[in-house]
């Protein structure tokens, strides 16, 4: 199996920091939140099962890096 990519991460307080986040933790990302729109490499993901198939995708593999953002989804008026 190939080497999973590092995860860039923005938006929940998570812009702070240059880290680069290891893909497992992934595993803890707010999938179920209503709130809040996850989106990898333009791509929107709902699980890290999605996450997985993403880094699975042809022209994803050899990727080092996914940028990941967290969304907050407005409601309102």
């Amino acid at each position: 199996m190939d080497k999973r990519p590092q995860l860039k991460v923005e938006g929940l307080g998570w812009d702070d920091t240059d880290e680069l986040c290891d893909f497992e933790q992934a595993k803890y990302f707010p999938y179920e939140s209503l709130d809040l729109l996850i989106v990898a490499e333009g791509e929107m993901i709902r699980s890290y099962e999605d996450l997985l198939q993403l880094a699975e995708q042809d022209h994803m593999k050899g990727k080092k890096v996914f940028e990941v953002k967290f969304l907050p989804i407005i409601v309102g008026g």
